[in-house]
């Protein structure tokens, strides 16, 4: 499974994950298309770092002071943080 399954999930539709559990229990698998699927729009996925360059790239701990983010019905937004923290 590729860490940006959610990426192709969204621009086709079909849920990997629950296909790859029903391969790998050997299910009829009603999941797996016939054709190659149909792409509806686009996605792209996007990952911020905080590193300190000055320390070989080595992650870097601090706090987040201000997160703003657009929210409309066509983003989605998955956050591992929160402002203030």
């Amino acid at each position: 499974m590729q860490v940006e399954h959610p990426v192709t999930e969204l621009a086709t539709g079909i849920d990997l994950v629950h296909w790859q559990i029903r391969e790998s229990r050997r299910e009829k698998n009603s999941l797996c298309p016939k054709r190659p699927p149909h792409q509806h729009g686009h996605a792209i996925e996007c990952r911020v770092y905080a590193e300190d360059p000055a320390k070989g790239f080595l992650p870097s701990t601090g706090r987040l002071l201000h997160l703003s983010s657009r929210r409309d019905p066509v983003s989605a937004w998955i956050l591992g943080f929160s402002s203030g923290r």
